[in-house]
């Protein structure tokens, strides 16, 4: 016999004491300062295993004033830098599988 999801009512319930509540500070290393420091980006980078990639990412992200493609600021640079990783790592996938060098 299944037994039934018991339904809580939010207004009846008790209100209990709760820790005070502390705001949330955004703060530099979340993303959100733009442009960051290079040296950010460079950590950023290594961490993900994409050390040599990370100063290319830099000089094109001024180039284009840390703008996307459609032209809307960037908001979180982290967002960004890990698409930008993802299609690094693919694009040298792609050259080692079509190397005339690779024996696989």
């Amino acid at each position: 016999m299944k037994r039934k999801a018991r339904r809580i009512d939010p207004m009846k319930q008790k209100r209990r004491s709760k820790a005070p509540e502390i705001p949330i500070q955004v703060t530099e290393s979340f993303g959100f300062n733009i442009p960051p420091e290079t040296l950010d980006v460079l950590i950023y980078f290594e961490q993900k295993e994409a050390g040599e990639a990370a100063q290319h990412f830099v000089d094109e992200q001024e180039k284009s004033g840390w703008k996307t493609k459609t032209g809307k600021p960037i908001r979180n640079w982290k967002v960004h830098a890990s698409d930008w990783i993802f299609n690094y790592k693919q694009e040298r996938k792609f050259s080692l599988r079509t190397s005339r060098f690779c024996s696989l």
